[in-house]
């Protein structure tokens, strides 16, 4: 069950009270947390108040004002309309970012409690733009973290090997090897475990318990014996690439960017 919606009630005491009782009637799991009726009170609470999750103008309120406040307060609040002239609440509702929906009196409890859905299904899909956006920026966060290059030895010295030119890597008799784009394969100081916590998941795949393979330098895939599969890169390499039978659905998962 979703928290209690809280909200808070702009209008002259008759009218709150009135909105409060539609309110109920609607069934929907709220609270009314301010019945606001004067300038300084509505200032008051728009000053102070954080746990509000909407508010409602009563026809008898001042919007004029009460947008005013949210605006000079800084204060971003989704708001409903209530208006006795629907070409005026039509007006606040195009014309203000905080309105979500505008009701037109006499107000009915069904009514109201559909601006209320509208208003639950605009908070879901708010909460799922955040989750998204943090996932995005967890995901640009562990990419920075990615292996981006290994320093390697060959007969003139040290040399640099971006990872986007490696075709694969692979263990042999306990040492670990790196398999540049030519062939040419160089001793590298990390185990095939290390490496998967290094690596792009994304980009790198261990496709059995010796060999890890970078899926930009995939050539082609081939059914291969006991319902493994035979991969073959755009170059050669000093081992045969297969795809041991237990991780070949994985392994398809990850080619289409599911895992």
């Amino acid at each position: 069950m979703r928290n209690r919606l809280k909200i808070a009630l702009i209008g002259d005491a008759d009218e709150v009270i009135h909105l409060e009782k539609l309110l109920q009637l609607t069934q929907i799991h709220l609270e009314i947390i301010g019945r606001l009726s004067t300038t300084d009170a509505i200032r008051s609470f728009l000053s102070t108040s954080t746990g509000c999750d909407l508010l409602i103008l009563g026809a008898t309120s001042e919007k004029r004002i009460v947008l005013h406040l949210l605006h000079s307060l800084d204060v971003l609040r989704p708001i409903i309309v209530c208006s006795t002239n629907e070409e005026h609440a039509l007006k606040t509702f195009d014309f203000d970012q905080h309105c979500i929906g505008y009701l037109i009196t006499p107000i009915t409890a069904k009514r109201l409690k559909q601006v209320l859905e509208k208003y639950t299904h605009l908070e879901e899909m708010w909460k799922e733009h955040v989750l998204c956006a943090q996932k995005i920026t967890l995901s640009t966060a562990a990419m920075a973290k990615h292996k981006k290059r290994f320093l390697v030895r060959n007969n003139q010295g040290l040399e640099l090997v971006g990872v986007k030119h490696i075709l694969c890597f692979y263990s042999e008799n306990g040492r670990s090897f790196l398999v540049g784009q030519t062939g040419k394969q160089f001793h590298i100081d990390f185990t095939l475990e290390r490496l998967e916590g290094l690596l792009d998941p994304e980009q790198f795949y261990r496709i059995n318990r010796k060999v890890m393979v970078n899926i930009d330098q995939i050539q082609r895939i081939e059914e291969y014996v006991n319902n493994r599969l035979k991969i073959k890169l755009h170059h050669k390499t000093p081992v045969t690439l297969v795809v041991s039978r237990k991780r070949v659905k994985n392994f398809k998962l990850w080619l289409r960017g599911m895992v």
